[in-house]
């Protein structure tokens, strides 16, 4: 059986920014992106990843794998680990590692990227106007390093330019 909890650290933690937790807090992945050092994106990974654990989880809905390319999205923003897509792929899958390695599975989201899109897929369809071979060049580069036992989330987006 599942049990999940949408962990991602900084402003989508429902265990570490609930008062009655008593749990590390990360101000952001992007903080941690912007450190350049992908030992950070893993030693939070390993420390969401300790306290789900301890707290009976075994399915995270993070890591964030999207590349905040559009300073519009209000939805996404600091959830990314970096607007450069190499760096949010090594960020994910370092955090996805580090969840790996506490027993808890990682879920790479929002594909097929939710970083390009100015609209809030919670109220509207949002929607990213890149061709394939554009996402394929950026977007989709975090989502590569999820292995076959991980999960991916689909995000609410549509991809005109290719459906």
């Amino acid at each position: 059986m599942f049990l999940s909890v949408d962990e991602e650290g900084g402003r989508v933690a429902r265990l570490a920014n609930h008062s009655r937790f008593n749990l590390p807090r990360y101000e952001s992945a992007r903080a941690v992106g912007d450190t350049g050092d992908p030992a950070q994106a893993h030693e939070m990974g390993s420390t969401i990843g300790s306290y789900l654990r301890r707290h009976g989880f075994n399915l995270d809905f993070a890591p964030v794998a999207d590349v905040a390319t559009n300073p519009r999205n209000q939805v996404i923003g600091s959830r990314a680990f970096s607007s450069d897509p190499e760096r949010a792929a090594q960020m994910v899958q370092e955090a996805a590692r580090g969840l790996r390695e506490r027993g808890i599975i990682p879920t790479f989201k929002h594909f097929p990227g939710h970083g390009d899109t100015s609209e809030d897929s919670h109220s509207k369809l949002a929607v990213n106007w890149k061709s394939a071979d554009q996402l394929r060049s950026c977007e989709w580069l975090p989502f590569a390093g999820a292995g076959p036992e991980d999960m991916v989330m689909v995000g609410h987006i549509a991809v005109p330019d290719i459906t």
